[in-house]
């Protein structure tokens, strides 16, 4: 009875956690737009938000998916010919660099038109030459938008000039530019595009010189003691979306957060989707901050390890690095021992892998570490007795079964 209950409470022990009371994350600054996200791009919490679900137009934010798609299909230094259709097709008043039919540009110099300078013939251009047509490009969009989870999404067009049956949200904007941004085996190249503040393009069979590329993103202007580094991403503008913008910066520890801003009105410098993009920014490094959340060796549990003959013995789980994460200044923690190995036996030693400790927030999974035993856990002083008895009875059968051989064989002669 007494072992049983010993049993239970190691068990018990290895899944604790602290407990607290479940909030709802703030809303957010009081921003006029028609909807934003801010999340951390490398886990995906959501830190604030206004109407995300709502039915929005991207605009020119849909180029982040044409590009992203296009890097899976093609090398960087792939020949592109621009079509007739590709330069025409741009919609009243599309933004463009002058891109002629005929045309040949690298596929690199095409990504930086469409992505800095958010050129629509460029996005035209790419997706013709990605081995499909256009529209079997868009239709791989629409695909590959669903696959990431943006399921509210609908493109048709690469570009983003208005139609009605061209929409998505502020959450699946936010999904599709996190994938881009982290998630994509393309994510490397695809950061160092949208992070540059300038582009030259090469001479082309129709261009000998270019003018610089304009970058549409001018939240670098916007300097903040909260983050240090813009890293992107991506303008939109339409009547109809008004001024979009998707921003991601990181701050001095190296926390990056991500925010999609959708249908500001206003173009005023204090009152504008790249002011407003800051006023996002530092709520989430203000309402958060990197904490250790488990400092190295720190104790996690127990677990049994038997050690025979019939004893038991206990072993330490502690963690196996410090543990920091991005969380909110007023709210702790759940967290709880899994995959705990069971029938350990001795001999044992430290620093054994043994079970995996994970971290809740609001019930969502943001971290886990591996859990290594603390000490070696040898075999007792009568295992080892009982091992050596066994391995010097083996050993003495073994000599009087060759004895009884070789009698044998005498006896034959």
């Amino acid at each position: 009875m007494i072992k049983r209950f010993l049993v239970s409470a190691i068990i018990i022990s290895i899944a604790f956690q602290f407990l607290f009371t479940s909030q709802a994350f703030a809303q957010g600054p009081n921003i006029p737009c028609d909807a934003y996200i801010l999340f951390d791009l490398d886990n995906g919490r959501v830190l604030a938000e206004k109407d995300a679900t709502k039915k929005i137009y991207p605009a020119s934010t849909t180029k982040i998916m044409t590009a992203i798609l296009a890097m899976e299909r093609n090398p960087l230094d792939k020949l592109m010919t621009a079509s007739r259709a590709a330069v025409l097709e741009i919609g009243i008043g599309g933004q463009n660099i002058g891109i002629q039919e005929g045309e040949q540009l690298y596929f690199r110099d095409l990504l930086n038109a469409t992505l800095l300078n958010s050129a629509n013939e460029g996005a035209n251009i790419i997706a013709e030459n990605s081995g499909v047509t256009r529209q079997e490009f868009i239709a791989l969009m629409n695909a590959k938008a669903k696959k990431i989870g943006a399921t509210h999404t609908h493109f048709v067009n690469t570009h983003g000039m208005p139609d009605p049956n061209h929409y998505t949200t502020a959450q699946d904007l936010a999904k599709i530019a996190r994938y881009a941004m982290l998630l994509s085996p393309k994510s490397k190249i695809f950061r160092s595009i949208v992070a540059r503040r300038s582009y030259t393009l090469p001479p082309t069979n129709k261009h000998t010189i270019w003018y610089g590329l304009k970058v549409t993103n001018q939240l670098p202007s916007y300097q903040s003691e909260y983050f240090k580094k813009v890293l992107g991403v991506k303008t939109g503008y339409t009547r109809l979306s008004g001024n979009n913008f998707v921003g991601c910066v990181e701050n001095y520890e190296g926390k990056r957060i991500l925010s999609v801003l959708a249908g500001v009105r206003s173009i005023s410098k204090n009152s504008n989707r790249f002011y407003y993009t800051r006023q996002l920014m530092e709520y989430g490094y203000k309402t958060n901050s990197v904490r250790v959340i488990s400092p190295k060796n720190e104790f996690a549990g127990v677990l049994q390890v038997t050690n025979q003959p019939g004893g038991i013995n206990q072993v330490n789980l502690v963690v196996s690095k410090e543990v920091k994460a991005f969380l909110p200044n007023n709210k702790n923690l759940t967290r709880k021992v899994v995959n705990a190995k069971t029938n350990l036996t001795a001999p044992l030693r430290a620093g054994t892998k043994v079970a995996t400790l994970k971290y809740y927030l609001d019930g969502r999974e943001i971290a886990s570490v591996p859990l290594f035993t603390e000490r070696d856990v040898p075999l007792s002083y009568n295992a080892v007795r009982n091992n050596i008895i066994l391995v010097f009875s083996i050993f003495i059968v073994f000599l009087l079964l060759l004895a009884l051989i070789f009698n044998r064989r005498r006896e034959a002669k």
